[in-house]
């Protein structure tokens, strides 16, 4: 995620940082950036509230919606928090994202009862929520086979679909 201080200029930063990126050694790869020294590690950027093809609930620009990384003098870099980071994966719902979220889900840094309200809500404003539910029952019942999660959770995700 990366803010631009002055928003007029805002796609302009990004594009500007993309261009700079890749003139020091980044290339393209299946939605990301990766660098020769680093090719197991894939670099994401957006801007705005759009991530992959899912639009956010919030800004995740607002305090509290987004992991602080680093900021210059005209551009901020932070990261997505993670609920939002499971949300926009989920959506896709690929093995990949799956094991990406149980892997967040891991940490212990994850609130599994606001990342259901936090889900619900923008599965709501999908095309097809209930296949976006459907992702994240698949979801819940990984994390329930490796006792992330209690039956009782996982209940009560189905009881919202």
């Amino acid at each position: 995620m990366i803010s631009q201080r002055l928003p007029t200029l805002f796609v302009t930063e990004h594009e500007k940082l993309m261009k700079f990126l890749k003139a020091i050694g980044y290339r393209e790869k299946v939605g990301g950036l990766e660098h020769p020294d680093d090719p197991y590690f894939l670099y994401q950027f957006w801007s705005g509230n759009r991530v992959f093809t899912t639009d956010l609930l919030d800004s995740p620009l607002e305090t509290g919606k987004h992991i602080p990384v680093k900021e210059w003098d005209y551009i901020y870099l932070g990261a997505l928090n993670l609920v939002d980071l499971i949300i926009t994966k989920m959506f896709r719902g690929t093995g990949v994202d799956v094991d990406d979220c149980i892997a967040i889900f891991e940490t212990g840094r994850v609130d599994s009862d606001e990342l259901l309200e936090r889900y619900a809500e923008a599965a709501g404003y999908d095309l097809n929520p209930d296949k976006m539910m459907h992702n994240f029952i698949l979801f819940v019942d990984q994390l329930a086979l490796r006792h992330l999660v209690s039956g009782e959770f996982v209940e009560k995700v189905r009881s919202r679909q």
